[in-house]
């Protein structure tokens, strides 16, 4: 073998040689977890809903200081102790007025993540036994929706409503939205102002809310 040749193999030798015992270094990113439980908490998402009816309409007559003329009200209340609670969201103490010039005044107290007195922290305790339950006190915050439907009379007792072939609605308020935290109770009281209600006030009985959260 030529010197010439035998440079040329020292050479290739060499370049080979070095390209094997080169390190080699690899980076990858690593999984990312977001430390929550898998349960269906997800952003858009909602719960089912939960709904309750009223007792049939009270009829208040008032006349207003210093105006000409009668007013009338339809006052509902649900029918105790319908509470509307979903998980770790519950609506209570609702109250629906209608006035006969259009208005609606809605009144209910929220909670969530509510902190409860250690008796019935004892006695829910027993009563949700053997039961998978959600945690949730991770969630700070939820958004609460409200629908009210308005019934018209019907002879069928509260009870019989979902067994019942259908009921006449006269009318849908809201969805209204509201945000409730950090397990404090929210009092909320919002009044609107719908033409369905002046149109249709002779005829409601009674009125339904459904309640959900996101």
């Amino acid at each position: 073998m030529t010197p010439k040749r035998l440079w040329k193999l020292l050479l290739v030798l060499a370049i080979l040689t070095s390209a094997a015992s080169a390190a080699h270094y690899h980076a990858a990113r690593p999984r990312i977890w977001s430390g929550l439980p898998v349960h269906d908490y997800q952003h858009g998402s909602r719960s089912p809903s939960k709904v309750a009816v009223s007792r049939s309409a009270l009829l208040v007559r008032t006349i207003p200081p210093g105006l000409p003329g009668e007013r009338q009200i339809k006052l509902f209340q649900l029918e105790p102790p319908k509470e509307l609670e979903i998980d770790h969201c519950a609506i209570t103490r609702a109250a629906l007025q209608l006035d006969r010039e259009g208005y609606w005044t809605l009144s209910l107290r929220a909670c969530q993540n509510a902190v409860m007195p250690p008796d019935q922290v004892a006695a829910q305790g027993e009563e949700k036994k053997g039961r998978i339950e959600k945690f949730t006190l991770h969630l700070k915050r939820n958004q609460f929706f409200v629908k009210l439907r308005a019934y018209a009379v019907f002879p069928e007792a509260v009870a019989d409503l979902d067994k019942s072939p259908g009921k006449p609605v006269m009318f849908t308020l809201g969805p209204e939205s509201f945000w409730v935290e950090r397990g404090e109770p929210l009092d909320f009281h919002r009044q609107y102002r719908s033409g369905e209600i002046a149109k249709y006030f002779d005829y409601i009985d009674r009125v339904e809310l459904e309640f959900y959260y996101r």
